[in-house]
């Protein structure tokens, strides 16, 4: 009996339920899209709202120490005159060089890479915002270490760096008001602790920019920067050889299809170029 009675107050309280759904205040049209929901345009188009980027292709390069002379024949089809130095003086001591090229170029210069044995380590694409930066990791840091370097005023300095921490190419892109559209990029090689900032306060270590190496250029779609020592250093308690050289070495292929390939201690060379602006 009480259970024919509980069976029938479920019944009951179901019909309740069902009966007192509330009517729905959807006040939505049927059949409706997301794209309708877009923000609309004054002549009734949907808006489309792109990233605005700067977009840039960054090839890092190493080539045998025995080709090193091979770079002054890329050095010869390319110029130095737009790109802004903080001091070239120092700059030039510090042993980096930098040029610059048009699109029109590019393939020489990747031909004589070629010939001078260079082989692709990365290959990445970056996309800043306007006024966005990144850093691309050039090497991290094992152990603590002294760093040497040029200051801007010429005298010769030094930095305690690492570790956890990495040696970094700080890139920054802005646009900037031109006939030619064109995208004020900046490159400055920095120190970046990975520690928290209270063990940084407690170790002295920070983040460090080595302003003496910064350089800046507008660049327009086409354009690209070649950074490379300007003389080959090993010595990786030089902020050159650090940034440069891999005294460890790579594995090199040679033209000679019957020779294996080869171990041979190399240094970098870091392509910067400007693919595109969507701003």
């Amino acid at each position: 009996m009480i259970r024919v009675i509980q069976i029938a107050v479920l019944i009951v309280l179901c019909f309740l339920l069902i009966s007192c759904t509330p009517k729905s205040d959807n006040n939505f049209p049927d059949n409706i899209n997301i794209k309708d929901l877009a923000p609309i345009n004054v002549d009734g188009s949907p808006k489309t709202n792109k990233l605005k980027t700067i977009n840039f292709d960054l090839q890092i390069l190493e080539i045998p120490v025995e080709n090193f002379s091979k770079l002054g024949e890329i050095r010869r089809i390319l110029n130095v005159r737009p790109i802004k130095f903080n001091n070239y003086l120092a700059f030039s001591a510090n042993s980096f060089s930098a040029y610059n090229g048009k699109f029109q170029t590019l393939r020489n210069v990747f031909d004589l890479l070629q010939i001078a044995g260079a082989k692709n380590i990365t290959s990445m694409g970056i996309f800043l915002l306007d006024g966005g930066t990144d850093d691309v990791v050039v090497k991290k840091l094992a152990q603590m270490q002294t760093v040497s370097f040029n200051s801007l005023k010429g005298d010769e300095e030094s930095v305690r760096v690492g570790p956890p921490g990495v040696i970094a190419m700080h890139i920054k892109a802005e646009k900037v008001a031109s006939l030619d559209d064109s995208a004020a990029v900046t490159i400055c090689p920095f120190f970046i602790s990975n520690t928290i900032s209270q063990f940084n306060l407690i170790n002295k270590q920070r983040d460090f920019p080595f302003t003496s190496t910064a350089l800046q250029m507008n660049m327009v779609p086409g354009d690209f920067i070649l950074l490379a020592p300007e003389r080959y250093i090993s010595d990786q308690s030089t902020l050159s050889g650090v940034f440069f050289s891999n005294p460890d070495g790579n594995m090199f292929y040679t033209y000679d299809e019957s020779k294996h390939p080869e171990h041979k201690p190399s240094f970098r060379v870091y392509l910067l170029t400007c693919i595109g602006m969507n701003i």
